[in-house]
């Protein structure tokens, strides 16, 4: 008797990050060098983010230069202070302009 497969118990991501309106050939950078975001921060920030619409996909925002510089854009535009705040923590973390 065949034994039937299991569905997962947790549902796939269905995350989508917000998109790279920039070159993608200028979306490397040196690694960031400024004190590091603690993993609370990042968290605090992708779950801010969420409350006003856009996802993060965390492993690219503390990878992707590119994919930083558009996350903290977005941030920077909702009016929002602490997330702000927490844009202008990973602009300095990765060496970025704060605008």
């Amino acid at each position: 008797m065949a034994v039937p497969e299991l569905a997962p118990l947790v549902a796939p991501s269905r995350d989508t990050a917000p998109p790279v309106t920039e070159d993608p050939r200028v979306v490397t950078a040196a690694r960031p060098a400024g004190p590091s975001p603690s993993v609370t921060e990042l968290v605090d920030f992708k779950w801010l983010m969420v409350g006003f619409g856009h996802r993060v996909d965390l492993l690219r925002l503390a990878s992707e230069a590119g994919y930083a510089r558009a996350c903290i854009a977005l941030a920077l535009a909702s009016g929002e202070p602490l997330l702000a705040r927490r844009a202008v923590q990973l602009a300095d973390w990765w060496g970025l302009p704060r605008h």
